[in-house]
């Protein structure tokens, strides 16, 4: 993700132009090494670096203390982060945001623990935390549920929002395939990965949804607030060719609303959440206009480094208008 964001700013270089907007990249860490230049670096020259040694630098300062020491306006989060603690992403997210550094995050599970606390460190210190890469990848979903929600209540989200369980779950209905055939599948096409549990226990899908339901719905949830959260590892063909003999489909749907609850469900075909494949859906739930809708693909790395940049984009716009 990082060497993504990096080819997005020297291929956008001279559409950001357009727009007045010049980012500066000062300082970047990997999980071996680090490397700083208050001057500016150059992010073709790291990524050839990383290509060719495995590592972004010399120094093996870790990225906590490049925040603690170096200035910088804006923080990128896109490392891995522990689905029980979050970190090391939480705590990285947490110290730029008390030292009033602007944050963009692509690691969710920081968000899926501890939306709250972060969402109350931001407004405390006035700095922005933007996290569209989280839900859905290059797809505008927390952006378009922004807007649902400017001049109506959403009641609820409902969701495909894990691709790889998607695409079993396809493969299952359509071709008729066992789970373990589908799921050597994904991982040959990238689509999982070598340990899928994240994907297909639903924990990837839970972690969205609390976002989703924190973001737009003020819901105030974390992933212990998901019950049940269920994934698609037990599901049989047999359970699966019943669905279609009713003329019905099941996908891994995650729903917030009075509750919030992961798990395979039942869709009608004509469903806008009957999405085939590394596809995800987002259904809005607006009170008064009725349902929204946003369909795209599975996010990926080039998408998701260009919801990454988005985020910077915006965060940068604003804060020229606040010094106009």
């Amino acid at each position: 993700m990082g060497q993504g964001l990096a080819q997005a700013l020297v291929e956008k270089e001279d559409l950001l132009a357009k727009r007045g907007l010049d980012f500066d990249l000062v300082a970047v860490a990997d999980s071996r090494s680090s490397v700083v230049d208050v001057d500016g670096l150059d992010p073709s020259v790291l990524i050839e670096r990383k290509r060719a040694t495995g590592t972004v630098g010399d120094s093996d300062r870790r990225a906590l203390r490049l925040i603690r020491d170096f200035d910088s306006d804006v923080v990128v989060e896109v490392t891995p982060g522990d689905p029980k603690s979050g970190e090391p992403a939480l705590s990285h997210i947490r110290d730029a945001l008390k030292l009033s550094r602007h944050v963009v995050s692509a690691n969710k599970m920081p968000l899926a623990l501890h939306f709250s606390e972060l969402r109350d460190l931001s407004v405390e210190s006035g700095a922005m935390l933007r996290y569209s890469a989280c839900v859905g990848g290059g797809m505008p979903v927390l952006e378009t549920g922004t807007a649902c929600g400017e001049t109506e209540r959403i009641v609820g989200v409902d969701g495909v929002l894990n691709a790889t369980s998607n695409f079993i779950l396809s493969k299952m209905q359509d071709e008729g395939s066992d789970y373990a055939a589908a799921l050597a599948e994904a991982q040959n096409l990238g689509f999982a990965e070598a340990d899928p549990s994240l994907d297909v226990d639903g924990i990837d899908a839970a972690a969205k949804l609390v976002i989703l339901a924190d973001h737009v719905m003020g819901q105030n949830l974390t992933l212990a607030d998901v019950k049940p959260l269920r994934g698609i590892r037990d599901l049989t063909i047999s359970e699966v060719q019943s669905a279609t003999s009713r003329g019905r489909v099941i996908r891994p749907l995650a729903q917030a609303g009075e509750s919030a609850e992961v798990g395979p469900k039942e869709v009608e075909t004509r469903s806008p959440l009957n999405v085939y494949g590394a596809t995800n859906a987002v259904v809005f739930k607006c009170e008064d206009s009725g349902d929204r809708v946003v369909i795209g693909a599975s996010g990926g790395g080039v998408a998701t480094s260009r919801a990454v940049l988005r985020d910077l984009v915006a965060i940068a716009l604003a804060s020229k208008r606040d010094r106009e």
